[in-house]
C-alpha cells in the first residue's frame, strides 16, 4: 500500500486503489497526551478516538509513504508533528538495539520507502537539522530508504505528482521468443496481480525502438524470460542493445524473473550474472530476481502456490525497491523430475502425433 500525508490540500492526479490520502489540515487530530494507553492499556490502539485512528494503521500498513509539512526549527511543522506522535500505537513499548542504539520494536509495520518533502523559506542549518532528524526517523519509522526533498509551497503539487507517477512507473517486458503463449507471459500475469500501475509489453510483439522508449520513461524495468542455451535469450539480447543506445535518463532499476527448463533454479544463474553486468556498464541499478526451476511444467502442479508466494514477495521488493534474491522449484528428486518431465514431453509430441520413438531418434536433419 502506498500513502500521501501532507499538511496542507493538495491538487493530485487521480489515485489508484492503493494509494491512500490524507489532508491532516481537515482532520480532527489532538495532541498525544502520552499516556502510554497505545502500549499497556490497549495495545496497538491509541485512547483518544479521533481521525488519528484513521491515519496510523494506514502509515504501519504503507511501504511507500510521501510526508509533506512545512519546515520550522529544523523540523516538522505542528500539523505534520501531532500525528507522527500520534502515531505511537504502531510501535511497542519493548525495545530493540539498531545500530548500537535503543529504539523501540515495531509492531506489524512495512518497511518504508519514504519521501519527505518540506517546503517554507529555510535557511541551510534548518535544513540540515530536518535532515538529520528524517534519518533518526528513518530507525524508529522503519524506513529503509528515504529521501528529504526542499520545496517552495507553490511548487508542491508539482512535486507530488511528480512522485506519484514513479510510483506507477513499472514496466514489465516479456523477453520469451513465443511471448503470447509463453510461461514468461503467465508468471507476466502472476507479478501483475501483486503490482498494481504496471506496463505490460512483448518483445516480440512491439516495435524495439518503442520499447525503448517506455523503458526510459519508467523507473523499474521487470524481465521476465526463460533460460535459453544457459543465458539470455536472443531476443532480450536485442532490446539490452537498443536500450543501451536509447539509455533511460532515471535512475533506472532492473529486476528479473528467470525459468529453467530443469529442476535446479541455480542454472538460471548466468543469466543474473549477465543481466547485473549490463547494468554495471550502462549505470541501472540491478535489484532483485527470481530464479524458478521447472520450466512450464511448475505451474501445471499443486507447486503453482509456492511460485504464488515467491511471486508476492519479489513484487514486494520491486514496489518497495529493495534489493533481493528469490527462488523456488518443486520438491522433487532429480530422478522423479525426470519421470514427470518425460510423460510431459510425450503428452506434448502426441498432439502433433509424434512417438517417443520419433522423438528419440538419433537422427539430425533425417541424416
Amino acid at each position: 500500500m502506498k500513502l500521501i500525508l501532507s499538511d496542507k490540500q493538495l491538487n493530485l492526479a487521480p489515485l489508484s486503489d492503493d494509494v491512500a490520502y490524507f489532508n491532516l489540515a481537515s482532520m480532527k487530530i489532538a495532541n498525544c497526551i502520552g499516556c502510554f494507553g497505545c502500549w499497556v492499556k490497549t495495545p496497538g490502539k491509541c485512547v483518544l478516538r479521533d481521525d488519528a485512528v484513521k491515519v496510523y494503521p494506514v502509515i504501519a500498513k504503507s511501504d511507500n509513504v510521501i510526508y509533506v509539512s512545512k519546515i520550522i526549527y529544523g523540523g516538522y511543522d505542528v500539523v505534520m508533528k501531532r500525528m507522527l506522535e500520534r502515531a505511537i500505537p504502531i510501535q511497542q513499548a519493548f525495545i530493540r538495539i539498531v545500530n548500537g542504539e535503543m529504539h523501540h520494536l515495531q509492531r506489524a509495520v512495512a518497511a518504508k520507502n519514504a519521501k519527505i518533502v518540506a517546503y517554507g523559506n529555510a535557511c541551510d542549518e534548518e535544513k540540515r537539522l530536518f535532515e538529520k532528524i528524517v534519518a533518526r526517523n528513518a530507525k524508529n519509522m522503519n524506513f529503509f530508504r528515504f529521501e528529504v526533498i526542499f520545496a517552495q509551497e507553490k511548487d508542491l503539487d508539482e512535486i507530488v505528482n511528480k512522485e506519484l507517477e514513479k510510483w506507477k512507473k513499472i514496466l514489465i517486458v516479456n523477453a520469451s521468443p513465443r511471448a503470447p503463449k509463453s510461461n514468461s507471459k503467465k508468471l507476466a500475469e502472476l507479478f501483475g496481480n501483486c503490482c498494481k500501475d504496471c506496463l505490460y509489453r512483448e518483445v516480440i510483439r512491439t516495435d524495439i525502438d518503442k520499447l525503448a522508449t517506455d523503458a526510459q520513461n519508467c523507473q523499474h524495468l521487470v524481465l521476465i524470460f526463460p533460460l535459453y542455451a544457459d543465458s539470455i535469450p536472443a531476443t532480450l539480447v536485442t532490446f539490452l542493445k537498443k536500450l543501451q543506445e536509447k539509455p533511460s535518463q532515471n535512475k533506472l532499476q532492473v529486476s528479473a524473473v528467470v525459468n529453467c527448463g530443469f529442476l535446479e533454479y541455480s542454472q538460471n544463474e548466468t543469466a543474473i550474472e549477465q543481466l547485473k553486468l549490463f547494468c554495471l556498464q550502462n549505470g541501472y541499478m540491478f535489484c532483485c530476481s527470481l530464479k524458478i526451476g521447472g520450466g512450464e511444467a511448475i505451474l501445471n502442479t499443486i507447486f503453482r502456490i509456492s511460485v504464488k508466494i515467491a511471486m508476492r514477495w519479489f513484487a514486494r521488493s520491486v514496489t518497495t525497491g529493495k534489493c533481493a534474491e528469490y527462488s523456488v522449484t518443486m520438491p522433487l528428486s532429480q530422478r522423479a523430475f525426470i519421470r514427470q518431465a518425460k510423460k510431459y514431453w510425450l503428452k506434448y509430441g502426441a498432439k502433433y502425433g509424434t512417438t517417443l520413438q520419433e522423438m528419440s531418434s538419433p537422427l539430425i536433419e533425417d541424416k
